[in-house]
């Protein structure tokens, strides 16, 4: 039987699904690759397998369902919530991801919101968060 504790996991993720709608390269529009969709397939018992993991607290599994549903489902609200996830767990990439959603999609933009993941980022070792923080506080480049 889920506990309670999956079930709220499992209702965050769709309330974060629910609020997102699509992402952008940083330099250009996201355009759909062939190859890394069928680099990222999972079948339907090992995606259902992904997913419990995730909420269980598998970063790494979080991140696999994210990149499904961004490059095979095209879904990038489903993949929002599960990059959300695995970046609340810890996984680096996933906390770059997440800044990049709200640095640069139009319809998700919050800075405040980069810079928190950023900062998980960074506190995880990442030189791409601290540079991305260094340009942020130079005036005129990135703002709300």
């Amino acid at each position: 039987m889920i506990n309670k504790k999956i079930l709220l996991i499992i209702g965050s993720v769709l309330l974060a699904a629910a609020l997102c709608t699509a992402t952008e390269n940083q330099d250009k529009e996201f355009k759909f690759d062939p190859e890394a969709s069928f680099a990222f397939y999972l079948s339907d018992k090992d995606l259902a397998e992904a997913k419990i993991k995730a909420v269980t607290g598998d970063a790494g599994a979080a991140l696999k369902v994210a990149l499904y549903y961004e490059t095979v489902k095209r879904e990038s609200a489903s993949s929002y919530g599960w990059m959300y996830i695995s970046a609340d767990h810890g996984n680096v990439t996933a906390q770059l991801n997440m800044a990049h959603w709200h640095l640069y999609d139009k319809r998700f933009k919050n800075v405040k919101f980069a810079v928190y993941w950023l900062e998980k980022a960074k506190n995880n070792g990442s030189e791409k968060a601290k540079e991305l923080l260094d340009k942020i506080k130079q005036p005129g480049t990135i703002s709300d």
